[in-house]
């Protein structure tokens, strides 16, 4: 197995909690969970390790888990084994959390955490023009992953022909519409991993809310990516959306999800053509015990860019 994760780079890293996976509806009064069994991840194999039997290993150990979860009452919300080995679970009100740590096979149990997006700098600020005239770097060859709102995929910025005929005919949820379709030249693939609703997953990045208001956090996935771009404007760019509309916040288990899919974007379970850059400008919770604690998120980014 060939991995390229000594090329992954976080441009802006979160230091929180999290969950993941294709985000489903939960209960009022659940609580979301992140359950974490006793293997490695598939990002942490060693060069020449068996991965296929290692897979199957996590596979059975989160099968179990799932399974136990489901017998306390919980409802499971995804499944994890690239950078995460573990599921997502939300318990309903009155089930102690500490079950769950109690199953066969499980190493940790943390509560999810709430992510929102970050201010964006200006670029002059980091010295950009500088940096490009003096070392030449445009992005060519690299692709970046962007976890945000999503991808205006319309917009001029973004190769888009900006063509309102375009936006008015755009279903967020297809890619196959006739009158914005996807993958575009600028934007060369993504998944949403929360949907309009927060949980119905599809195979459209394109930001949900009304971008009419040029205030709208919808934005935010754009205006990301023209800084990105100011960087490293040949970069090929992929929009994996964790916001439902309207949303100020999501959640960590969604960013967790975008971090398994640009581990193996084709998902033949080799990770050799995972994405080489990944940019996180989020920030949310820390730990309200302790704001250093190890939790899922970080396992996931350490892995990658280990």
């Amino acid at each position: 197995m060939t991995r390229r994760f000594g090329r992954w780079a976080a441009l802006s890293l979160l230091t929180v909690a999290t969950l993941s996976g294709p985000a489903r509806a939960t209960a009022p009064g659940s609580a979301r969970w992140l359950v974490r069994v006793d293997f490695a991840p598939l990002v942490a194999l060693p060069p020449g390790a068996d991965t296929a039997a290692a897979r199957a290993r996590l596979l059975k150990a989160v099968d179990g888990a799932a399974h136990g979860a489901e017998a306390l009452g919980g409802q499971v919300l995804g499944r994890f084994h690239r950078v995460f080995p573990g599921l997502a679970v939300a318990l309903p009100a009155g089930v102690d959390p500490a079950a769950l740590r109690a199953l066969p096979g499980v190493a940790a149990v943390s509560r999810a955490t709430r992510l929102t997006p970050a201010a964006i700098g200006d670029t002059a600020l980091i010295g950009v023009d500088d940096a490009v005239a003096a070392w030449g770097y445009t992005g060519d060859g690299v692709d970046v992953a962007v976890i945000d709102t999503g991808l205006d995929y319309l917009h001029p910025a973004l190769g888009g022909a900006d063509d309102p005929a375009a936006y008015a005919g755009n279903d967020p949820t297809r890619i196959d519409d006739a009158a914005a379709p996807f993958p575009t030249e600028g934007v060369a693939g993504g998944w949403d991993f929360s949907g309009a609703d927060g949980a119905s997953p599809d195979p459209d990045p394109f930001p949900d809310g009304d971008l009419s208001d040029p205030g709208a956090l919808a934005h935010h996935g754009t205006a990301v990516t023209g800084a990105l771009l100011a960087v490293a404007p040949e970069a090929r760019l992929f929009a994996l959306k964790v916001f439902a509309a309207g949303a100020a916040t999501t959640t960590s288990d969604r960013v967790i999800a975008a971090l398994e899919w640009a581990s193996d974007p084709n998902g033949d379970e080799q990770l050799d053509d995972a994405l080489d850059v990944v940019l996180l400008a989020l920030g949310g919770e820390p730990d309200a015990d302790d704001a250093w604690a190890p939790t899922p998120l970080r396992e996931a980014i350490a892995g990658l860019v280990s």
